[in-house]
């Protein structure tokens, strides 16, 4: 019968972080857990620091002609 690998999961917030292997390895690598915290933090905030890329849309040319508003009135007189 084959040995099922030990797995830790640990998430913080959003961000989550699976480690895997045989027991010993695992529980060895939490020793050096604070520096692949750090490295991972790192490479999330390098990401978060890049900036965003700004497109502005032209503006088009509008085919429609604006017609001039006549207001109604109540005496035939005064309509055009």
């Amino acid at each position: 019968m084959e040995r099922t690998p030990f797995l830790l999961r640990v998430r913080i917030g959003d961000m989550e972080v699976e480690l895997g292997g045989e027991k010993s390895e695992v529980l060895s690598t939490l020793d050096d857990l604070d520096d692949i915290v750090e490295k991972i933090k790192g490479a999330f905030n390098e990401e978060s620091r890049t900036k965003p890329v700004i497109v502005e849309k032209p503006e088009e040319a509008s085919d429609t002609i604006n017609y001039p508003k006549i207001e109604r009135t109540s005496q035939c007189s005064n309509a055009v």
